[in-house]
């Protein structure tokens, strides 16, 4: 568990290591004004049981969610 999360976090930090800062902060990228906070809402675990599948379609037909992952 720890290194499905570490490997990812990885990446990131070597990834914006070497990426040029951007001139707009990501709520302004999104739309939203530079000092917005935004709150990132993920699906995990889809496809683990049915409760889980019903629950995370119904939250992505809906809008509550715009993502969501399977193990």
């Amino acid at each position: 568990m720890l290194s499905r999360t570490l490997l990812p976090l990885s990446f990131m930090l070597l990834v914006s290591l070497h990426v040029p800062a951007q001139s707009k902060s990501v709520a302004e990228r999104l739309g939203f004004p530079a000092n917005s906070k935004l709150l990132i809402v993920h699906a995990d675990d889809l496809a683990v049981a049915h409760s889980v599948d019903s629950a995370s379609f119904d939250a992505l037909d809906k809008g509550a969610v715009t993502s969501a992952s399977s193990c």
